[in-house]
C-alpha cells in the first residue's frame, strides 16, 4: 500500500529495543518483504547472538549500527558485556554487507564514549572502512548540564576538547559530525528530560530525523563557530536561563563525575 513513497531506495526499517534478539521473526519478516521487492534496513547495537548476525544480515539493504565504547575494560563496566562479541559482530556485518550500505553512529557522550583512549579506538574504524559513512554526533543535553559543567569549572575545556575531537574526525571523508548541545527548541525545555543529561524517546526520534536531514551538521571548517556558539548558549545558560529555575529545582553538581 505505501509502496509508491519507496521511490528507487526506500522501504522498510526495523529497529528496536534489539531487533536481533527476534531472529527469526525478523526473517520471516524480511523474506516477506524481499519476495515484494521492499527493501529491508535494521537499526542495531549488534550485541546480540552472532547466529542471529549471521541469519538476517544476508537480508539487509542497509545497516545503521551504533557504536559506542571501543575500549574493553569501559565496555565491561559500564554495559556489563563483552566487547569482544561486538567486534565479532561488526567483523560479520563488514564481511556480508557492502561497506557503502553499512551507517555507523556514535553518540559523543562526555567521560563514557568522548575520551581521548575511545577516540583513538574509533578513528582506527574510520581508517580501516573508509566505504563506510560515519555519523559522529553530540547530544542536546539539558541547559542546565551547562551550568553544571560552568560550575564544576569545565565548560571552556570541555567545548575545547570537543572542537579537538571534531577536527581530528572531520579529517575523513567518510565521517559527518553533528552538534544538537545547541538546539535551543530541546534544550531549553526541561519538560523534554528526565533528569539534566537524559532525554525523552521523542527527543531520539528527533536526532535521527535531523541526522538524515543534515541539520545541525559542522563541516571542517566550520568547528571554531562550532566552538563559540557553544561557549556563547553555555554563558547564556549559566547566566540567564537558570535563573528563573534556581528557587524552583534542585540540580545535582556532581553529575558530571558520575562512575556509571
Amino acid at each position: 500500500r505505501d509502496r509508491g513513497f519507496y521511490c528507487d531506495t526506500g522501504g522498510v526499517t526495523v529497529s528496536g529495543g534489539e531487533p536481533l534478539l527476534q531472529a527469526k521473526e525478523l526473517e520471516n519478516l524480511f523474506l516477506m518483504l524481499q519476495e515484494q521487492g521492499v527493501g529491508c534496513c535494521l537499526e542495531t547495537s549488534l550485541y546480540a547472538p552472532e547466529e542471529a548476525v549471521e541469519l538476517i544480515a544476508k537480508y539487509l539493504d542497509y545497516i545503521y549500527v551504533d557504536m559506542k565504547i571501543l575500549d574493553s575494560t569501559v565496555f565491561e563496566r559500564v554495559l556489563g558485556g563483552d566487547l569482544e562479541l561486538y567486534e565479532r559482530n561488526l567483523d560479520k556485518v563488514f564481511k556480508i554487507i557492502s561497506k557503502d550500505r553499512i551507517c555507523i553512529r556514535f553518540p559523543l557522550v562526555e567521560g563514557l564514549t568522548y575520551t581521548d583512549e575511545n577516540i583513538k579506538l574509533i578513528e582506527e574504524q574510520v581508517k580501516s572502512h573508509p566505504e563506510t559513512q560515519f555519523y559522529f554526533f553530540i547530544p542536546p543535553y539539558s541547559f542546565v548540564w551547562w551550568d553544571n559543567i560552568y560550575r564544576d569549572g569545565d565548560m571552556e575545556a570541555y567545548v575545547s576538547n570537543m572542537k579537538k575531537c571534531a577536527d581530528t574526525l572531520l579529517a575523513y571523508d567518510n565521517v559527518r559530525f553533528y552538534n544538537f548541545l545547541t538546539d535551543e527548541e530541546v534544550v531549553t525545555d526541561l519538560d523534554n528530560y528526565m533528569d539534566v543529561l537524559h532525554f525523552s524517546p521523542q527527543i531520539n526520534e528527533r536526532i535521527t530525523d535531523m541526522l538524515l536531514n543534515g541539520d545541525h551538521e559542522v563541516l571542517s571548517q566550520d568547528t571554531e563557530k562550532m566552538a563559540d556558539e557553544c561557549l556563547d548558549f553555555g554563558y547564556r545558560a549559566v547566566n540567564e536561563l537558570i535563573a528563573p529555575y534556581e528557587d524552583e529545582i534542585k540540580v545535582d553538581y556532581t553529575m558530571s563525575n558520575l562512575d556509571y
